[in-house]
Formats: structure tokens, sequence, C-alpha cells
């Protein structure tokens, strides 16, 4: 019996695809997997290559079913499935004299944290503002940041108020 080495399932890859393939005997063989806890899918567990979603560690058995002989092997699947933290910054407040605000997600950080971080900036009305950790806006409006994890898939959000104050004073 012989595994390759697996993939690591992320949000990008909730299941993955086994492989016991390069697995050998005299004559036809047959695959028997074992779920590592309950509740793990394995599709097609009969199969060299079935997909699971768990981790964990999976043993196959293969048996050459013209002599009888079997033969098991196991494999850790592990799992990175740790969301990044979404920093939109502070409310801010536009007036006559600060007539632009930044929004800022420079504290975001993602799952291992670092900064592999793909950033979305998005008004109330889900129109793109920009994609830079930091985009200047002179409007006032609720601006969504969405961080996507470029190492796992995974995402997180948060949003940003920023107010406005221009209101002339009386003479």
């Amino acid at each position: 019996a012989s595994i390759l080495a697996p993939q690591v399932i992320t949000c990008a890859s909730p299941s993955i695809v086994l492989d016991a393939s390069a697995s050998s005997g005299s004559g036809t063989l047959s695959y028997s997997w074992t779920e590592p806890v309950a509740g793990a899918i394995i599709a097609d567990g009969t199969t060299a290559t079935p997909t699971v979603n768990q981790p964990g560690t999976y043993t196959i058995t293969v048996t050459d079913t013209v002599n009888g002989c079997s033969s098991s092997s196991s494999v850790v699947v592990t799992e990175d499935t740790a969301n990044p933290i979404a920093d939109g910054g502070l409310t801010q407040e536009l007036t006559c004299a600060v007539p632009n605000a930044t929004l800022d997600a420079s504290g975001s950080t993602d799952s291992n944290g670092g900064s592999s971080l793909d950033y979305l900036w998005e008004d109330s009305s889900g129109v793109t503002v920009g994609t830079n950790v930091t985009e200047n806006v002179s409007d006032p409006d609720t601006y969504t940041l969405t961080i996507t994890d470029v190492l796992n898939g995974c995402t997180a959000t948060t949003t940003v108020v920023i107010t406005e104050d221009v209101d002339a004073p009386t003479a």
C-alpha cells in the first residue's frame, strides 16, 4: 500500500483527494479506507482515490484479490481553515477642513500572523472603492472591508463608518 502526500484542507479546498493509485500487487487490487473521526466523509472509500473533507489520519488497506494478501498504510491530512483578522481602522468624520478620509486596513493580519492578504473595499451599495491596503474616500458612508488570506482562501469582513459634518456656522 502506498499513498501520495495529500494536500491541506483549506477554505478554498474544503475537500481533497487522497491517492493510493501507486499501490501494487500481483493481481487486481481492492481498496478500503478508514475514516479518522466520526462524521468524516470518505466519498468513494473503496477506490484508490477517495475524496475526504476532514483532517486526521486516514488508513488504507489494499488487498490483492488474486492471492488474498493485504497491506496497510496511513497518511495524515492537515487543515488550515483559520480566518484572517480584518481591521478597517477607526470611524472618521469628514469636515470642511478635512474633506477626505483614509480607509486603512494595515492592522489586518492573515491566519499565520503575516500579511498575505487580498483587500476589497466596498461602499454600502456594494460598489468597489478599491483593492489596496489604504483607500481615500470623500463621501460619508459605511464601507465594508473584505480580506482574503491568499494562503488558505479564508475571508473576514469588517465595516468602517465615515460620517460628515459640513454644516456652516451661523454668523
